[in-house]
Parts: structure tokens; C-alpha cells; sequence
């Protein structure tokens, strides 16, 4: 098992959290910004989804891999419940969006979006249901054939939808990994055979290729961080001035690989670089006292529902500039910025904060048949 300090919360403390929410946010606002630029014909920024979904991805492997050693001393098998959660963490909204992009594809007429294959219809449906957008057997398969239509992508307007593929299967491959190959417990659920065949050319794959080139990788980097957070909780001053050496050089490193590739792209070195210095803040910030009261609830406002704008924002301005403003114009963008943030306040109200509501009823209604009919327990030894 691995070194994890016992009867311990590993608590993220209070400016910490308010700096996680902070990056949450302003990473959805980076994506929101850069789609609107591209969408409203006015510039092309990919610096700015490049960044967020860096972010994103480096919170999240931090942020599980938290959670999940927080169940590691539990009684009782842990995995059906984590991933309990975190389905219904991604879905609770994620099916409402998927309902969204499909209704404003049909009432209105807002093009043909995204890259060249199949993006509506109930094959991309299905697909984007099942966490199978842009899923690389398919992609192999259009190579293989030469045929476009195997290329099955997010939902038209639905863009962001790519990346939430990726990270829920990651979230079942770490999920497996350490709670039946470092905790323990034993599956034998015929079912969980299905996942492994669905998650692991998405795990693969992402690791050297797919839109983001290496965001397997990059999650993996996140799990580290998080896993360096638990094991040195106890010691609350962190070691504090390793940390801010670990930050100034990964800014140095970050500002260098800059200058020397001449943009941000999905490179490894660049990211880690990136990850040394938001972990590093995040370290240095455990250490402080200070309470941060006033920033703590306009950002926790804006970070409760980044990943409701994540899903909607780019439906939500392609038909704001498709069927209102029709050409470039920047009062048009900061409307459909304003709309797009409405919307997904909408979402988080109306979807997303069940969430939990929605864990618990899947935990009632799914985890004990799943745990009595497949035999899913903690070994004895």
C-alpha cells in the first residue's frame, strides 16, 4: 500500500481552496474566450484552450487522487461508490447539455461545426453518450479506410464535449488501479471487462496523440502533485521554502520553453513547467493565515458552475452569432459572453449542484444490487 499518512483528512485549507475555484474559473473563461474569438471570426487564440485544458486536467488528477485517498483506510470495497460519484459528478450536467446542443441543432440553423466526420445524428448521439467521441478505435478505423464517417466527434456546437470523454475515462482507469491494484479489493463483475476494453485505448491513446497530444500525461502529473499534497499533510508548514523554489523555477522553465518554441502548444515539458507552478502557489498558499474573506464568495460563485459553462458556452455563442449578430462584432461577443454565462448559471442550478442528490440515488438503486450481484469486496488477504 502506498505511504499514506493514516486517520487523516489531507484538508485542502481555505486559500487553497479559494485558488483552486479561482484557476476553475478562469480556466472556463479562457476556453469560453478563445471559442468566442474563433466563432465571431475575429481571432484565432489557441494559447488560451491549450492553457485551460492543461488546468483542467492537472486539477483534476490533483483533486481525485485527494479524494480517493481519503477512502484508502474505509471499510468496506470503495470503488463502486467513487465512481458513484464521480459519474454523477460528470453526467449530472453533461446529459442536459447533450440535450441542449441537439435542440439548438434542430431549431436552428446553425451550420456544420467542428472537424470533418460525423458530428449529429444518433450515431454522434450515442456516441457522445457514451463517453465515445473521438474514441481511437474509430479514429484508426477512418485511417484505416480512408472514410470520414468513422470519425465521430462531439456534437456539433458541442465542441468542449471531446475532453469530458477523456477524463471519465481516466477517472475508471485510475479508479481501477487503486482500489483493486494498490487497495485491494477484488471485482468480479463480468461488466467491469468492458471497461477495461472501452478505457484503455482511451488512456493509450491520449498519452502521445488525440487533440490534446498527451493529456493522459498531463492527468498523471496532477495525480503526483496530489499524492505529494497527502503524504506531507501532516507537516503543515510543507517545507514552505522548497516551494517557492519549485514555483520560480517552474516559471523560469515555463517563460523559457516559451520563448524557445515560440507558442503554447500540448508539450510535455512545457506542462510540467506549468504544474510546478501552480502546485507550487497551491503548497506556499497551505501556509497562510490570512482568511481571504471577500474573494472567497465571488470566485466560489464563478467556479460553482465553470463546468456548466464549460458544456454550453460554445452552443450557447454559436447560436447568439449565427442567428442574432451574423457577423463579426465585439458588442455581439460580450452579449453572447453574457448570454452563455446566464445559461450556465441555468444549468448549474436547474443540473448540476444535484449532483450529489444524484450519487445518492444512484448509490442506493445501483451500488448494493451491484455489490450483491457481482461479488464486489475487499480481499481478506
Amino acid at each position: 500500500m502506498l505511504n499514506i499518512p493514516p486517520n487523516s483528512t489531507y484538508e485542502i485549507s481555505q486559500p487553497q481552496r479559494i485558488y483552486l475555484d479561482l484557476l476553475r474559473a478562469v480556466a472556463a473563461t479562457m476556453v469560453m474566450v478563445e471559442h468566442g474569438l474563433e466563432i465571431f471570426r475575429i481571432k484565432t487564440v489557441t494559447y488560451l484552450g491549450i492553457s485551460a485544458v492543461t488546468i483542467f486536467f492537472l486539477l483534476s488528477g490533483f483533486l481525485i487522487t485527494v479524494a480517493a485517498c481519503r477512502r484508502i483506510y474505509r471499510p468496506g470495497p470503495q470503488f463502486a461508490s467513487f465512481m458513484i460519484d464521480r459519474t454523477a459528478r460528470i453526467y449530472t450536467p453533461y446529459l442536459p447539455a447533450i440535450a441542449f446542443a441537439i435542440l439548438a441543432n434542430t431549431v436552428f440553423s446553425v451550420g456544420t461545426w467542428g472537424q470533418p466526420g460525423t458530428n449529429t445524428g444518433l450515431g454522434a448521439f450515442l456516441a457522445n453518450l457514451l463517453m465515445l467521441e473521438d474514441y481511437p478505435l474509430l479514429q484508426i478505423a477512418a485511417r484505416i479506410t480512408q472514410n470520414d464517417a468513422f470519425r465521430i466527434h462531439a456534437y456539433n456546437t458541442a465542441e468542449p464535449f471531446w475532453t469530458v470523454s477523456i477524463e471519465y475515462w481516466i477517472y475508471l482507469a485510475f479508479s481501477l488501479t487503486f482500489f483493486v491494484g494498490i487497495r485491494k479489493e477484488k471485482i468480479r463483475s463480468p461488466l467491469i471487462l468492458l471497461s477495461v476494453i472501452a478505457f484503455v485505448p482511451v488512456v493509450l491513446y491520449s498519452s502521445f496523440a488525440n487533440a490534446g497530444q498527451c493529456l493522459s500525461l498531463v492527468w498523471a502529473i496532477g495525480s503526483v502533485c496530489g499524492y505529494i499534497f497527502v503524504i506531507t499533510s501532516s507537516a503543515r508548514d510543507y517545507g514552505i521554502k522548497r516551494y517557492y523554489i519549485l514555483t520560480a523555477v517552474g516559471a523560469v522553465g515555463f517563460a523559457g520553453r516559451l520563448l524557445k518554441t515560440g507558442e503554447l502548444n500540448y508539450e510535455l515539458q512545457t506542462i510540467a513547467f506549468m504544474a510546478m507552478c501552480l502546485f507550487g502557489i497551491f503548497m506556499i498558499l497551505g501556509a497562510s493565515q490570512r482568511e481571504w474573506a471577500q474573494l472567497s464568495k465571488p470566485i466560489a460563485f464563478f467556479a460553482s458552475y465553470s463546468y456548466s459553462l464549460y458544456l454550453v458556452h460554445n452552443t450557447t455563442i454559436i447560436v447568439i452569432y449565427t442567428q442574432i449578430v451574423k457577423a463579426p462584432s465585439l458588442p455581439g461577443l460580450i452579449l453572447a459572453f453574457v448570454v452563455a454565462h446566464g445559461v450556465a448559471y441555468a444549468f448549474y442550478r436547474c443540473f448540476e449542484r444535484h449532483h450529489y442528490r444524484v450519487g445518492a440515488f444512484l448509490s442506493a438503486h445501483i451500488k448494493s444490487r451491484t455489490v450483491t450481484s457481482y461479488g464486489v469486496r475487499l480481499s481478506q488477504g
